[in-house]
């Protein structure tokens, strides 16, 4: 992960968490394609997306654990409109992951 957030161990922590949540979603079937998602889901970068939804978090009575799946899912949204037209896997992974979202909403 980039140096970004390293004044903010505790943000370091939380971010790599989502970083889990992240390379675990991006998983599929094709071995070429699961290979170039994982190079990318690792590939770090600043979190900025993440990070805000993180901060956002501390303003509300949610854990900060129960907005990994949200902050991953932002910041697989700006990996896929980073890739572009590259393949639908990405846009199916991210559908899927949206749908467990909205099920753990009340």
């Amino acid at each position: 992960m980039n140096s970004f957030w390293q004044d903010n161990p505790r943000m370091m922590n939380h971010l790599f968490e989502v970083n889990g949540v992240i390379e675990q979603s991006m998983t599929v079937k094709q071995e070429k394609m699961n290979e170039i998602l994982q190079d990318l889901a690792k590939s770090g970068g600043k979190r900025v997306r993440p990070g805000l939804c993180l901060i956002g978090a501390g303003f509300g009575a949610k854990s900060f654990k129960s907005i990994y799946p949200l902050a991953a899912v932002v910041e697989m949204l700006h990996l896929a409109n980073c890739l572009g037209p590259f393949h639908a896997c990405v846009w199916e992974k991210l559908n899927n992951l949206m749908v467990d979202l909205r099920r753990m909403t009340p």
